[in-house]
């Protein structure tokens, strides 16, 4: 019997006839490579190829389902086991197949309430699961300015109640020892203990998904001692030891859009911070002529907004030694960064205080020099009294260009 079924279920016309179903179901192109019985530990249906084309698409080498045979037994389908492989997924590759579900849901219960008798008060449910695996699966995920791309192990395992306890573990990857436990309701994910690990770190919270007419995220977080060369990658231009106190909120009536609707509200601070491609106190010393190199910061501070894709710093506060900072950056959807800064710094000819600097490149490739008319300012002031003018120069000549509107 099992050796007639696998045959079955390998033949050509019941692929396209589950890749037809598939995709007429869900609004999406299916296509399957190949069909078959997997028999360990226990007998299942395993599936070859998976590809559904959203964009980006999402793909899995296998996926095996596994059902609960005394269930099966009595007619219901539930599946007891569901391991997906080797696979691709992003955040709006699941928001597509998200959406499509519903609305099959949604369709599905129309149809049944248009039906005579007590078939009319039923609600059609998708087959329950106890237990979904993850094994090495790249993780392609953005929510506004948040990202995070990385393979991981992960379980999750439900119980059959209509709320349903979970607890998911990623066991590789960046935020490997992770571990998120809640509770799963048919239109809504309350995770009530957020414990990640990450570079030497952790991140702890909660967070509330509702999708009950609009969809509703809200949040804390509070980050403690993550290493940010570790989170961001070792080519990321700032380095140090993350502390931070983050909410979340969106609101929005497509679930698709939810990364575009996220905002953020984080307090920060950066012990032994450095900063890659900028050493502030050469900036100031050479009239913004010699700007490149490194920061080395005792404490970096302040406040990161972020709305969908736009990030902006606030109240920015850096100090190391004779060095200190202060101001406010703005960062674009495309990466580019706009702001302004002023240093106080001391040198060769005395200190140079509030000198005021614009920010301005790329979060790749940031830059820093002196306004225009500080950079004015500072060629008058030097001829008059060289040293001592430069650094009062620097200030005036950046008060009238800004008098004068630029």
């Amino acid at each position: 019997a099992l050796a007639a079924t696998h045959w079955h279920l390998g033949r050509d016309a019941v692929r396209e006839q589950v890749q037809s179903h598939a995709s007429e179901a869900l609004g999406l192109r299916v296509s399957v490579k190949g069909l078959g019985l997997s028999l360990w530990p226990l007998p299942g249906v395993a599936l070859q190829g998976l590809h559904i084309a959203t964009q980006p698409p999402l793909r899995a080498e296998a996926v095996t389902a596994r059902p609960a045979f005394l269930k099966l037994l009595t007619g219901r389908v539930e599946l007891a086991t569901l391991t997906v492989h080797d696979a691709q997924l992003s955040t709006q590759g699941i928001a597509a197949v998200s959406a499509a579900i519903n609305r099959m849901l949604q369709k599905q219960e129309r149809a049944a309430q248009k039906l005579p008798g007590p078939q009319a008060d039923s609600n059609p449910e998708a087959p329950r699961l106890q237990r979904l695996l993850l094994r090495n699966v790249q993780l392609n995920l953005s929510g506004g300015a948040a990202r995070f791309s990385g393979a991981v192990d992960g379980e999750l395992e439900l119980d059959a109640s209509q709320q349903w306890p979970l607890q998911l573990e990623v066991k590789t990857g960046v935020l490997s020892s992770s571990q998120l436990r809640g509770v799963l309701e048919p239109k809504a994910l309350n995770l009530s203990d957020i414990d990640l690990r990450a570079g030497g770190g952790t991140v702890r919270g909660q967070l509330t998904l509702h999708w009950r007419g609009p969809t509703v995220l809200n949040g804390a977080l509070q980050t403690q001692n993550v290493s940010l060369s570790a989170l961001l990658g070792a080519q990321s231009k700032l380095q140090g030891r993350l502390q931070a106190q983050t909410t979340l909120s969106a609101r929005t009536h497509s679930p698709g859009a939810l990364g575009a609707a996220l905002q953020t509200q984080t307090r920060f601070t950066v012990s032994n911070a450095l900063i890659q491609g900028i050493d502030l106190q050469k900036a100031v010393l050479t009239v913004g002529i010699n700007r490149s190199g490194k920061t080395r910061l005792e404490v970096l501070s302040g406040k990161l907004h972020t709305s969908g894709a736009l990030m902006s710093l606030r109240d920015l506060q850096a100090s190391a030694g004779a060095l200190s900072a202060t101001g406010g950056v703005n960062v674009a959807a495309d990466k580019t960064l706009s702001g302004r800064i002023s240093v106080d710094a001391a040198g060769p000819a005395g200190a140079l205080v509030g000198v005021p600097l614009a920010v301005s490149g790329t979060t790749d490739a940031p830059q820093v020099m002196l306004t225009r008319g500080a950079m004015l300012g500072a060629a008058i002031g030097t001829v008059i009294a060289p040293g001592v003018g430069t650094g009062a120069g620097v200030k005036i000549g950046d008060s009238i260009s800004e008098g004068l509107g630029k």
